[in-house]
């Protein structure tokens, strides 16, 4: 990116509030190009109507370039012994037999993932298994403290 727009690039990865710090930090700088934002629709509609303490609006920000269509998933740690949703179904039903809740993480409350994970707690139901939804701070303590 640098090469291409002849000035060096400094990449800030700030984590919190599901993005909502990092999207207001853009709007509080200066509108001279040197600040942008690379967020979708958690960030700039999901934020503000899950959180009164975020201040901004979607209409604040301008589309500058689709960079991606991301598709969402289910993941989890690569020793996990299933391979689609009908076998973590049934790895749910072998654990809620044992006492252990299914642990679903997201990178923090009213974010897309967070209500995902809510909707999806229907499949858990199914399995006749509890569901624990995990919201943290930011992306970076989600993995580490559910993945590692």
């Amino acid at each position: 990116m640098a090469k291409h727009l002849g000035q060096p690039v400094i990449i800030e990865n700030l984590g919190g509030a599901s993005g909502a710090i990092a999207a207001q930090k853009v709007l509080n700088a200066p509108a001279d190009g040197h600040i942008i934002f690379q967020g979708g629709p958690n960030e700039l509609i999901l934020a503000p109507l899950a959180n009164a303490a975020v201040k901004y609006k979607s209409d604040e920000f301008r589309l500058v370039q689709m960079i991606t269509i991301n598709p969402m998933a289910v993941l989890a740690r690569k020793d996990l012994p299933v391979n689609n949703g009908d076998e973590l179904v049934a790895n749910a039903k072998k654990a809620a037999a044992s006492g252990a809740p299914m642990t679903f993480a997201s990178v923090g409350p009213g974010s897309i993932y967070h209500l995902l994970g809510e909707h999806m707690s229907n499949w858990w139901k199914r399995a006749s298994s509890k569901w624990w939804v995990c919201c943290l701070q930011t992306a970076k303590a989600c993995s580490r403290k559910r993945l590692h």
